[in-house]
């Protein structure tokens, strides 16, 4: 992701180990049927729609948008600046949500357990590290909701990855169909 040409007189590149994530933005879900099980229990799969949108949430939004330059541009010095605390805090709190993620039922995989727990880990030390005029940007019920719903990712996806290939479901649907 980052190869750049090295000022030689050949083709040789410079091309460091990815160390990071990946976002892929889409509108279809990522299924079986086009990702091998390995990669699917590797991605947190977060369905964005309209249906919680809010006078509250468009109000937030004209807020940020109305923000000057000079407001926000120090944000990314004041995570990195707070680099071990999140690390530290980090490192604390995933093997909590791992053993919680492990302990729900219907969880049997723990690439799928590690993969949402470090989701969850990452949304406690934002909320502890956000600050706006000293408060917190993540409040904690935001951040309780947050959790919730990254436990129901995780067992959707559970469910998604134990489920018929989408050929043997489509198979019997076409025969119940037929049958009937």
């Amino acid at each position: 992701p980052r190869a750049r040409g090295v000022a030689t007189a050949d083709n040789k590149v410079y091309s460091p180990r990815f160390r990071g994530s990946v976002v892929v933005a889409q509108n279809w879900p990522i299924t079986l049927a086009n990702a091998d099980r390995a990669v699917l229990e590797r991605i947190v799969n977060l369905h964005v729609d309209k249906s919680r949108f809010s006078e509250a949430g468009l109000q937030a939004g004209e807020r940020l948008k109305a923000l000057d330059v000079a407001d926000v541009s120090h944000w990314i010095a004041a995570m990195v600046r707070q680099e071990k605390a999140v690390m530290t805090a980090y490192n604390e709190l995933f093997p909590k949500h791992f053993s919680r993620l492990r302990a729900t039922p219907h969880v049997s995989v723990d690439r799928l357990a590690r993969t949402h727990a470090q989701v969850a880990a990452a949304v406690d030390c934002l909320s502890a590290a956000m600050k706006y005029k000293n408060e917190p940007v993540i409040t904690s019920a935001q951040r309780q909701e947050a959790h919730e719903l990254l436990t129901q990712m995780c067992v959707d996806r559970h469910g998604a990855l134990d489920a018929d290939h989408y050929l043997v479901a489509q198979f019997w649907e076409n025969f119940d169909y037929l049958d009937g």
